[in-house]
């Protein structure tokens, strides 16, 4: 019959048990950032292409158009906004011909 055990072998085990969780949470919270970073960086892409386009158009030159690639929100807004430059585009050639 056993009445006492020293303790120290099981708090040894729980000690490394302890230290592999910590490291391993630490592994999956450093990979969460990083596919979050790579998803955001892959979803504010046609944003950023959006804004580049919009920067570029000038009063002077509405021929600039936002190449569409996708039928989402964001390329239901670039053909929406192409549609709006191009009704801007033939409104400054009809001032320029009633001008002239």
């Amino acid at each position: 019959m056993v009445v006492g055990q020293l303790t120290t072998e099981i708090t040894d085990v729980l000690r490394t048990f302890m230290y592999i969780i910590i490291f391993a949470m630490i592994g999956v919270l450093v990979l969460a950032g990083l596919g979050g970073l790579f998803l955001a960086d892959r979803v504010l892409r046609p944003v950023e292409r959006i804004t580049k386009t919009a920067q570029k158009i000038e009063g002077g030159d509405l021929s600039q158009r936002i190449d569409v690639k996708t039928d989402d929100e964001l390329g239901r807004l670039a053909v929406t906004l192409n549609e709006m430059i191009g009704r801007l585009e033939e409104a400054f050639s009809r001032q320029r011909q009633f001008y002239s």
